[in-house]
């Protein structure tokens, strides 16, 4: 069998996009978490992190998938909704929807605030 390396050298030559769409479409809880966050219709709404990534490293290293253990995190962005009462709000509703996911929301357009950095 490849090593991890050759196997992740010989990703970057493939289409990308049908690669990982094809390996998130045939992991049903990450197509549930999507399921969950597709209902929402969030403006420019994605779902990150360890979500993704651990998906790619199961599949290079020829692992069954897990999920992330931590969290799902949600990131979206729309400036005339940035407070964090409105993501836990969010986070509230996918709970409700796939409770057994510890979500993660946040609106990437307060985070310069949060975060005191410059806009």
């Amino acid at each position: 069998m490849p090593s991890t390396a050759i196997r992740a050298a010989c990703w970057m030559n493939v289409d990308k996009h049908a690669t990982l769409g094809a390996l998130l479409s045939s992991d049903p809880p990450r197509m549930e978490a999507l399921a969950a966050v597709a209902a929402l219709k969030l403006p420019d709404c994605w779902i990150r992190a360890g979500f993704v990534r651990d998906a790619v490293w199961d599949h290079l290293r020829g692992r069954a998938p897990t999920f992330p253990q931590a969290d799902v995190d949600v990131v979206w962005f729309a400036p005339e909704m940035a407070s964090a009462k409105v993501d836990r709000d969010i986070e509230q509703r996918l709970h409700a929807y796939v409770p057994r996911y510890n979500w993660s929301v946040k609106n990437q357009a307060r985070m310069h605030h949060r975060n005191h950095d410059a806009p």
